[in-house]
């Protein structure tokens, strides 16, 4: 997966029947910087286990469900994290990374 998505970054369709080959960019994480702390170990506890059940999440930082609910509705507003696509627990709260 990561092998297409470098060749769509440096791949160039525009002109007809030709297809360029250049260098891509590094990406930029400079919008992290503007994380406060929560959001960034949010993201950082995500990345290393993948999903994070709501009721998990609030444990882990210490919040109640509707700090945690915010925490992680702030991210999936931003497309950094998405629902979780099985029933782990069966409530349907589960979140993982946008990573795959």
């Amino acid at each position: 997966m990561l092998a297409m998505f470098y060749w769509l970054r440096s791949a160039d369709f525009a002109a007809e029947e030709t297809l360029t080959i250049e260098p891509i960019d590094a990406l930029s994480f400079r919008f992290l910087d503007a994380f406060d702390l929560a959001r960034t170990f949010t993201l950082k506890a995500l990345v290393i286990h993948n999903t994070l059940s709501l009721d998990e999440h609030a444990r882990i930082f210490r919040l109640d469900e509707e700090q945690s609910t915010i925490q992680l509705e702030s991210l999936l507003t931003l497309r950094l994290i998405e629902p979780a696509s099985f029933p782990a627990n069966g409530t349907g709260s589960d979140v993982s990374s946008s990573t795959r």
